[in-house]
């Protein structure tokens, strides 16, 4: 028999438990499935990019809605340039010794919950491409 409906579902998964007393409960141990399979799953379906323009002066991404992780930021500058991200701590340090200058992108960034912090705000409003792993 196909499971064709979320109401197919809860009854399949119902009648596997052969348990009565847990049918209220059905619908919350498939949204913990799905919350574990997104988790753990990583399949080209999810790899997905966002084409942006940076705006000056701002010196965060907002991150999809959907997103996982970023895999990485792609400048589109001539030449092209990838952002190198680091871990907070190497955020920090490369912070507090970069002087400022007349660079116009910034060359690294960190995730920071739904945003990607970049290593110094840019003066100018170029193009980058966000690749990033999308939730199922």
């Amino acid at each position: 028999m196909p499971i064709d409906t979320y109401q197919d579902l809860v009854e399949r998964v119902s009648a596997w438990l052969v348990r009565g007393d847990l049918k209220a409960q059905v619908p919350d141990f498939i949204q913990l499935a799905e919350a574990g399979m997104s988790r753990d799953l990583r399949i080209r379906e999810q790899e997905l990019t966002i084409d942006g323009t940076f705006i000056v002066g701002q010196d965060y991404l907002d991150l999809p809605l959907d997103c996982l992780w970023p895999r990485h930021v792609r400048i589109l500058s001539s030449p092209v340039t990838t952002l190198e991200v680091l871990s907070p701590d190497q955020f920090s340090k490369r912070s507090d010794q970069e002087q400022t200058g007349a660079a116009l992108n910034p060359a690294y960034a960190m995730v920071q919950g739904d945003r990607i912090l970049l290593g110094r705000a840019p003066s100018a409003a170029t193009a980058y491409k966000l690749f990033y792993h999308a939730g199922l």
